[in-house]
């Protein structure tokens, strides 16, 4: 996931497929013994119960990271300045096409 760019929903899928699984194998192992008699068999449920909750706090922040990432990719950054205007050059010998330094596109 490491190529992806933030906004991608590999990650916050990721996350949740992740999660899923976890409480998939809670739930058989849950089902497999007591764990009132089996004191591994209960730390093992109380660590995968854990690693559930870490899991849905990390998509639910990821969530929030996209959210506000996307909503600056379609406003634009309300901080970012334009950049200087580059100065106006004419061309030697071959001409050249000159272009003025524009923003980035709005909505």
């Amino acid at each position: 996931m490491l190529d992806h760019p933030v906004v991608a929903t590999v990650h916050l899928d990721g996350l949740t497929e992740g999660r899923a699984l976890v409480a998939e194998a809670r739930a058989v192992l849950e089902a497999v013994g007591d764990t009132s008699r089996l004191a591994t068999l209960a730390d093992v449920v109380s660590r995968l119960r854990s690693a559930e909750t870490t899991l849905l706090r990390g998509a639910e922040a990821v969530a929030q990271v996209q959210l506000a990432r996307r909503d600056e990719l379609s406003r634009g950054s309300l901080d970012s300045a334009l950049p200087p205007a580059r100065p106006f050059r004419a061309s030697f010998g071959v001409q050249n096409l000159h272009a003025v330094a524009r923003g980035p596109m709005r909505a």
